[in-house]
């Protein structure tokens, strides 16, 4: 269907409306709609009529609905989060990669074929990730300074006393430990690690030389932090 009009400022007035019709399907504007709410309109089996179940507010901007059915199954979020303020509005979701590295004065690391392994998903402000670290077998030079692992894709927020903790997987340690410990301190883009070698009251630091620099040593685990 074609318009074709060499004057169309009549039918914009105000108070007319704006009619559109061919072989009885019809399509009509109204230029003056009154009240706040504007029900969005659908064709009904030839009757064009507003669904009460999805109104526009054009005070408040918003388009209310009732239950949301994706039947593709996807919510598009920008590449840059538009933060929002509002403690009941979703602002932000990824699902990405990134690389956990080792570090520590004084050593050398050489990291295993796919030796180095992280995934991360980002829902609003809670980053949940996990990472697999192997060392070679050869060409690592350790010695008993503090390790950490760098690269977190997000810092940690800040805050006094925010910490999160978590307990990971190890295996082919040069050191014998009964548990390995991961912190996120505040405002932080550094994994800080930990191993108890028995009971005790407090982890000590895990340094560089608990790894092996023959044996392939593997750290791996899971955090959840926000940001």
């Amino acid at each position: 269907m074609s318009i074709k009009n060499t004057d169309i400022s009549p039918l914009l007035s105000e108070g007319n409306n704006i009619t559109l019709s061919q072989s009885g399907n019809v399509i009509t504007v109204n230029s003056a709609p009154s009240g706040l709410d504007t029900q969005v309109q659908f064709n009904d089996g030839g009757v064009l009529a507003g669904d009460s179940g999805l109104t526009f507010n054009k005070t408040t901007d918003l388009l209310t609905t009732g239950a949301v059915d994706l039947t593709l199954g996807q919510i598009k979020f920008p590449s840059g989060q538009n933060a929002s303020a509002d403690i009941n509005t979703l602002d932000d979701y990824q699902e990405n990669t990134w690389t956990p590295t080792l570090s520590a004065t004084g050593c050398t690391f050489n990291y295993a074929a796919n030796g180095r392994i992280g995934h991360y998903t980002k829902i609003g402000r809670m980053v949940s990730l996990s990472f697999r670290i192997q060392l070679a077998t050869t060409g690592n030079t350790l010695v008993a300074n503090t390790m950490t692992i760098t690269g977190l894709p997000y810092a940690s927020g800040s805050g006094t006393n925010r910490a999160f903790y978590s307990s990971i997987y190890w295996a082919n340690l040069a050191t014998s430990v009964i548990n390995v410990l991961i912190e996120i301190p505040a405002a932080s883009s550094t994994i800080n690690v930990f191993r108890l070698t028995a009971a005790a009251t407090s982890p000590g630091a895990f340094v560089g030389n608990n790894l092996s620099t023959t044996a392939g040593s593997v750290l791996g685990g899971h955090i959840t932090y926000f940001v």
